[in-house]
């Protein structure tokens, strides 16, 4: 099979193909990798961040799940991420008293009143001081917003419980597992800014994901002239993708019919190469164009010059309609964005600094 016959099964496949809605988004091997990893963003870490591990405090782990799942899942705002945490404190205070108790130990390093830790940091939150962090203090005691100190009213007990669940664990085992668990729920609500951070940068996401999708092929040139417009003009960790992409000297390959042809060569594959133009890749009427072209079109044919020239316009990002001239012939030409079926998503995201 010869060159010319061999473009002309690609470009014929391509259309038959792209027009039956079988080509997905290409490269999708190339695209993002893990939700944490050096290219996430604070959605990512926050929402794909597992909830950890429980051997002692199973429903402590439910419960703090679900209290991240009011964010993430739910799309709860912060009120109702407020209320999700109090009701997990509230339901999963009954652990403490498994394990012994708690007695509140008082400045002068006494030991007083019994309560949960649960209670402790609900009566935090019913002052006013904020949801706290809890913590594991060196003598095995827990610390509540820096200033709660609860430690184990039966360490015995507790160390006698938590071997029963797990070999050779003591109590330290039971409240580190305690104090990470709470720390996973509490963090869902660590701070107004930095949810309204996290919900940004996840639509920030969405953004570029759609880009990468959506948007026409580059070529290399094509992506050095984007990307240095766009780096020129934004911050491009935080910046949403670009309006639109400038196009030039982009090729490609259209099946041009022209009447003045002689018979058998009238409607034929010829090269394209759009010179100069514009695509604004979030057109989403399908009937108007995303974009356009000057070009110029290459095909041997009998009868008429080799060389054309005219004027392309883009449709829904991917497809291609358009006239042009050869001489005193009119053509018409159509095609689809073949290049989007080999570009490297991982490029072009490393080309507008993400």
């Amino acid at each position: 099979m010869g060159v010319v016959g061999l473009a002309r099964r690609l470009l014929v496949g391509g259309v038959l193909v792209a027009l039956l809605g079988l080509v997905g988004p290409a490269g999708a091997q190339n695209g993002p990798g893990n939700p944490c990893g050096p290219d996430a963003t604070a959605a990512d870490c926050l929402c794909e961040q597992e909830t950890p591990p429980a051997v002692h405090l199973p429903a402590v782990q439910a419960g703090a799940a679900d209290v991240r799942a009011a964010l993430c899942a739910d799309n709860e705002d912060l009120r109702g991420v407020l209320e999700r945490l109090t009701t997990f404190l509230r339901e999963t205070q009954g652990w403490a008293e498994r394990y012994g108790g708690f007695r509140r130990l008082t400045e002068a390093g006494e030991r007083g009143e019994r309560v949960s830790p649960n209670q402790a940091v609900l009566d935090v939150i019913d002052a006013g001081r904020g949801v706290p962090t809890v913590t594991v203090g060196r003598d095995g005691e827990l610390v509540i917003d820096g200033r709660v100190f609860l430690q184990p009213a039966n360490v015995g007990a507790c160390d006698a419980r938590a071997m029963e669940v797990a070999d050779r664990a003591d109590c330290f085992d039971v409240l580190d597992e305690y104090a990470e668990l709470y720390n996973h729920a509490q963090a869902t609500y660590a701070s107004d800014s930095a949810l309204a951070f996290a919900r940004y940068a996840r639509d920030l996401d969405a953004q570029w994901q759609a880009y990468l999708d959506d948007a026409r092929s580059q070529t290399l040139l094509e992506l050095t002239l984007n990307s240095y417009l766009y780096r020129r003009d934004e911050d491009a960790r935080f910046a949403p993708p670009p309006e639109r992409q400038w196009i030039l000297l982009h090729p490609n390959l259209v099946m041009e019919y022209v009447e003045g042809a002689e018979d058998g060569d009238q409607f034929q594959e010829a090269l394209m190469l759009e010179v100069v133009g514009v695509n604004y890749w979030r057109q989403e009427r399908w009937y108007l164009p995303s974009g356009g072209s000057l070009i110029a079109l290459y095909s041997d044919r009998r009868e008429v010059e080799d060389w054309g020239y005219g004027a392309a316009l883009h449709f829904a990002n991917a497809y291609t309609v358009g006239v042009s001239r050869r001489d005193d012939e009119t053509g018409f030409f159509l095609t689809v964005d073949l290049l989007k079926l080999v570009e490297n998503r991982r490029t072009i995201l490393e080309s507008f600094g993400r």
